[in-house]
């Protein structure tokens, strides 16, 4: 059996080798733990160039489409259509893409930055994927949760209140309605329910 004392030297021993294990294992992910750190952080500044680009300076990756070169000639109006029919078509070809008034904004200021002013779907595509690349592509609004339905939990049915008594004329049993009653008279209520002077008992006078 062990003592207190050899169980305290294996309990420091074991703390001793697992804090050696740990130390060993980050020297070994030490490099992998840098080489990734500085790729986030070139990444971070080619994003941060490619929005300057994209937004702010000349680009120089601004790509023309062919079908729609220097030697391509319309009017003011021709081209506004144009515009408004390959945007159409840009969108029935991309439905999961927000078309927000931010968007509009943002190819709008891009174009006009460039100097381009006939756009085909392509160019549309090609611009929205790198506004997306760089996180500058506006996002969809979270839509509200719905609200919980409530089940309308059926209203009992209140039966009328009745009492049972016997019909003067016939001397059948039958029910008289709460409604009967109020409307009979003192001499009505007793031929219904049989009530003679000999069965009412009134209360003594030290009652009183």
């Amino acid at each position: 059996m062990m003592t207190n004392r050899e169980r305290d030297s294996l309990k420091a021993f074991r703390e001793e080798e697992a804090q050696r294990e740990r130390l060993e294992a980050e020297e070994i992910d030490r490099p992998i733990r840098e080489a990734t750190e500085q790729l986030r952080a070139t990444h971070r500044k080619l994003a941060l160039v490619e929005r300057e680009r994209l937004t702010t300076v000349p680009d120089p990756e601004r790509w023309l489409d062919p079908a729609v070169g220097p030697e391509t000639r319309m009017t003011a109006k021709q081209a506004g259509e144009f515009n408004r029919e390959q945007a159409q078509l840009y969108r029935e070809s991309h439905p999961d893409t927000y078309w927000s008034d931010e968007l509009l904004d943002l190819l709008s200021a891009y174009f006009n930055k460039e100097q381009l002013r006939l756009i085909t779907a392509q160019m549309l595509e090609r611009l929205v994927e790198r506004f997306a690349a760089v996180g500058l592509l506006p996002e969809r609004p979270a839509e509200p949760e719905p609200e919980p339905i409530i089940e309308e939990q059926p209203v009992p049915a209140i039966e009328p209140e009745t009492h049972v008594g016997i019909d003067p004329l016939t001397g059948a049993e039958r029910e008289y309605s709460a409604r009967e009653l109020e409307r009979m008279t003192a001499d009505e209520y007793r031929r219904a329910f049989k009530i003679t002077k000999a069965g009412i008992t009134l209360p003594t006078r030290a009652a009183f």
